[in-house]
């Protein structure tokens, strides 16, 4: 099967049969899976023993995602214009419309309105960078996409260590990445953070993330499917379980450069993996389907949606609501259940922008009668 859209969000006016085929179904899985982490985290229900267990993975997957289903060998222009057209027009349109809403309903918790707007266009992460995964996604592409054309020119199906040389080299530039936010003082910068305008800083760390997913699909996929095993998939599980657990189990404390090397590379790469196997054997449903397939929507919808939720429980259930969040288990569980129904909501805003307002996410008006 091929996905339609490579810009690693994708959108679609509804479900159909049709739609459905040309599609790649566990990564719509995988998307559906994140998003749902994603949403989870910007609740102020659940608890740190929740949210450790899908941080380390909940962005990382969206960029392997899109660069499993990127297609090498477009003409730059032509690709451009669809990143832009894909990305950055509905971050542009959405993100202003999130920061307007903002200063209607809470104007007294911000800025002035043209300072938020200008720190949004800035994107440096900390500092009103609305949507901020968008433009990194889009920042990333650039790169990524010279990267794999580069790989490409002289690349051969017989060539087993050519992969492996690239995959290393992602890696070394992942390390780059790693190593500015050691060396640079974020206090010598003017915004006060190491974090560069449109997440220069994350860019290469991004792309190893995409180079994984490229790779997967081109070279190792046939591997990756023989070991994704129900054994190996619970053994990967226990194992990740013990690795984000630990410091809640046991007095052990692992030396401070090799506990960062757990937390930034290590467990992502484990809970990554862990995602992707169990996106390819679970079931997929017009529900899981529809989510996967507009996460763009999702994330420019769901913060609001939430926030007004949780501001209506404590109006109007604020005994019961804290009483809720009080407690570990009862706020985990609710965390769960309002993201859930959260994600259902949300099927509402999505399917009137993609009926009637489709040029919103890049994609033109459908032909009446259709």
């Amino acid at each position: 099967m091929t996905n339609p859209d490579s810009a690693g969000i994708n959108n679609v006016s509804g479900i159909n049969t049709n739609t459905v085929k040309k599609r790649i179904e566990w990564v719509d899985t995988a998307k559906w899976m994140c998003m749902m982490f994603i949403m989870l985290e910007h609740l102020e229900s659940g608890c740190d023993e929740l949210s450790v267990l899908h941080t380390t993975c909940g962005v990382e997957v969206f960029f392997i995602a899109a660069g499993y289903v990127h297609r090498a060998g477009q003409d730059f222009r032509t690709f451009l214009v669809k990143k832009i057209r894909c990305l950055i027009v509905p971050w542009l349109v959405f993100s202003f419309l999130d920061i307007s809403i903002a200063q209607v309903f809470s104007f007294g918790e911000h800025r002035d309105y043209l300072t938020e707007l200008l720190w949004n266009l800035a994107q440096i992460r900390q500092h009103y960078a609305q949507l901020w995964f968008i433009p990194a996604l889009f920042a990333t592409f650039l790169p990524f996409y010279f990267f794999i054309e580069w790989y490409n020119r002289k690349a051969d199906k017989n060539d087993h260590t050519r992969p492996w040389l690239f995959f290393l080299l992602a890696f070394a530039l992942w390390c780059v990445d790693v190593a500015y936010s050691h060396l640079v003082d974020g206090a010598s910068l003017p915004w006060g953070t190491s974090n560069l305008p449109w997440h220069a800083d994350y860019i290469f760390i991004a792309m190893f993330y995409m180079t994984i997913g490229y790779f997967m699909r081109n070279n190792f996929e046939p591997v990756f499917d023989r070991l994704n095993t129900r054994r190996n998939r619970l053994i990967l599980l226990a194992v990740y379980l013990c690795s984000v657990y630990y410091p809640y189990l046991t007095d052990f404390r692992m030396p401070e450069r090799l506990h960062e090397l757990f937390a930034r590379l290590i467990n992502p790469v484990m809970g990554c993996t862990l995602v992707c196997a169990f996106s390819k054997v679970i079931k997929s449903s017009r529900y899981i389907a529809y989510v996967g397939q507009n996460t763009l929507l999702y994330f420019a919808f769901h913060g609001k949606v939430l926030g007004f939720a949780q501001g209506m429980f404590k109006r109007l259930f604020s005994g019961v609501y804290a009483q809720i969040l009080s407690n570990k288990l009862t706020s985990s569980l609710f965390a769960i259940c309002l993201t859930v129904i959260m994600s259902f909501v949300l099927i509402v805003p999505c399917y009137i922008v993609n009926r009637w307002f489709p040029f919103l996410v890049g994609r033109p008006m459908k032909a009446k009668g259709k």
